[in-house]
């Protein structure tokens, strides 16, 4: 991840989902639109479509994995 307010950059990248990492577009251009995590049902659903990933666990513990890095790299700001 991430997130550089001066240069007004932000990329989401999730891995373990798939053989290879995927940008998340979607979840990067609503972080970088609002500046507060997307609902994770919208990083799952996202997960599921770039990653072609179905496994309910996985995609719950990507999705979880994802947020929590959100999180945290927003209160480093």
């Amino acid at each position: 991840m991430l997130i550089d307010p001066e240069r007004r950059c932000c990329r989401v990248v999730t891995g373990a989902v798939g053989p290879k990492p995927v940008v998340l577009a979607d979840t990067t251009r609503s972080l970088a639109a609002n500046a507060m995590p997307p609902e994770l049902g919208a990083i799952r659903a996202e997960i599921a479509a770039v990653a072609n990933e179905h496994d309910p666990v996985k995609l719950h513990m990507a999705a979880v994995t994802v947020g929590r890095a959100i999180g945290r790299a927003l209160a480093a700001q």
